[in-house]
C-alpha cells in the first residue's frame, strides 16, 4: 500500500490503481531484502526468547544476575513486540471496517498508511536494537568468562611450574643421600634407601597437569584457555583428557568468540557423553594439527549408544540427554555456516563420536 500510494502514484505519476496495486505487490519481496539490509537484521536472530546460548543459570550470584538481566532484556522486547501487533490489529480493522463507514471516509487513507509504516519500522528498529543490546550483553559475559577461564590457566601453569620445582629440589635430595650409601657398593641397601625415599617423597606427576603443560604450544590465550577450562572441568567429573599438540598454534581462521564457542560446544557435549559411559575413568581424545595450509580440530569420545543418526542430532531440541537440551550442536552448524573455509565431519558410530573441524 505504501509503495502503490506514496511511490508509483506520486512520484511516477500513475494513476491506474490496478497498475499501482499490481507493481505494489511486486515490489513487496525486494522492499523485504531492503528493510532487512537497511535495518541488519536477521529474521532467524531476532526474537531473544528464540535463541538458545550455551549458558547455565545455577545458584551462584552471578548466574542469578545474568538471569535477571536475560529476563529483563526478554521482557522489554516482548513489550515492544505487544505494541507493534496491537498497532498491526488497528491498522487491519481500521482497513477493513472503518475507513468503509462513514466516520472512516472522513480520514485521508493515505496518511494513515503513511503513520502505520512510520510507526511499524519504529517497533521493528527498537526491537532489533534490544535484541542487539541483549546479544552485547551476552558477548560481555563470554568475555568475562573468557578472562576467568585464563585465570585458572594461568594457576595451573604455576602449580605445574612449582611442582617442577618440587622435583628437581627432592631429586636432587635423593641423589645426596643415596651418595654414600652407592659408595659402598652395597646393592640391597641402595635398593633399601631409594625405596625408603620415594614412599616418603612427595613427588606427584598429575595427568591434568601434563596435559595443560601441553597448551604451551597454543599462542591464542582465547583458545588456550577454554581447553584448559575444560580440562579441569572435565577432571571434577572423573574424565581425562588427553591432547596432542605437535605444532605450534600462533592463529586462528575465525572470530575469537566462534572458536571458544565452537570448542566449547564440542568439549561440552564429549564430557556428557564421556560421563554416561560410567566407566572408571573415561577419556577424551583432542588433537589440534596442521597438515599443510588446512588446520585441525579433532575431538572424540566414547559413548553409550553404538550409532547415533547425525542428520538429527543438528536439529533444534535433539538430545539423547533428555529435554530441552541438543541445542549445542545445531548451534555448532549455525556457526560454520558463517565461514565458507571452515568446514566440519562427524562420525558416531561403534561407540565413538568423532567431530572434525577443518579451517582452510
Amino acid at each position: 500500500m505504501f509503495i502503490s500510494i506514496f511511490i508509483v502514484r506520486h512520484i511516477f505519476k500513475i494513476k491506474d490503481d490496478i497498475i499501482c496495486g499490481v507493481i505494489g505487490d511486486f515490489c513487496v519481496i525486494p522492499s523485504y531484502f531492503i528493510l532487512l539490509k537497511c535495518l541488519a537484521i536477521n529474521p532467524k536472530q531476532l526474537i531473544i526468547a528464540d535463541q538458545e546460548w550455551e549458558s547455565d543459570f545455577g545458584d551462584s550470584e552471578d548466574n542469578l544476575e545474568e538471569f535477571k538481566r536475560e529476563r529483563d532484556f526478554e521482557q522489554e522486547q516482548n513489550k515492544l513486540i505487544v505494541f507493534s501487533e496491537i498497532i498491526m490489529i488497528f491498522f487491519y480493522l481500521y482497513n477493513n471496517f472503518v475507513r468503509l463507514s462513514d466516520f472512516g471516509s472522513r480520514f485521508n487513507f493515505r496518511y494513515v498508511v503513511f503513520i502505520y509504516v512510520f510507526l511499524f519500522f519504529m517497533m521493528l528498529h527498537l526491537i532489533n536494537v534490544k535484541y542487539k543490546e541483549w546479544e552485547n550483553s551476552k558477548l560481555l559475559i563470554y568475555k568475562d568468562r573468557l578472562l576467568s577461564g585464563l585465570a585458572t590457566y594461568t594457576q595451573e601453569v604455576d602449580k605445574s611450574y612449582q611442582s617442577v620445582r618440587m622435583f628437581r629440589h627432592d631429586f636432587t635430595n635423593i641423589l645426596v643421600s643415596m651418595r654414600e650409601t652407592i659408595e659402598t657398593q652395597e646393592i640391597e641397601a641402595v635398593r633399601k634407601t631409594y625405596g625408603e625415599i620415594l614412599e616418603k617423597s612427595s613427588i606427584i606427576l598429575e595427568e591434568n597437569r601434563k596435559e595443560v603443560a601441553k597448551l604451551s604450544n597454543i599462542t591464542v590465550l582465547e583458545l588456550k584457555s577454554v581447553l584448559s577450562a575444560k580440562i579441569l572441568q572435565a577432571e571434577m567429573r572423573n574424565v581425562t583428557v588427553e591432547l596432542e599438540i605437535p605444532g605450534v598454534i600462533d592463529n586462528i581462521r575465525v572470530e575469537k568468540l566462534d572458536i571458544v564457542r565452537l570448542i566449547g560446544i564440542a568439549l561440552d557435549n564429549a564430557i556428557d557423553a564421556a560421563v554416561e559411559t560410567e566407566v572408571d575413568k573415561a577419556v577424551i581424545k583432542v588433537a589440534i594439527f596442521n597438515k599443510g595450509l588446512t588446520r585441525y580440530y579433532v575431538i572424540e569420545n566414547d559413548m553409550v549408544q553404538e550409532k547415533l543418526p547425525i542428520p538429527l542430532i543438528f536439529e533444534e531440541g535433539y538430545s539423547t540427554k533428555g529435554a530441552h537440551r541438543g541445542h549445542g550442536l545445531a548451534n555448532l552448524d549455525a556457526i560454520t555456516s558463517n565461514y565458507p573455509s571452515v568446514s566440519y565431519r562427524i562420525q558416531a558410530k561403534n561407540y565413538k563420536f568423532r567431530i572434525e573441524l577443518e579451517m582452510s
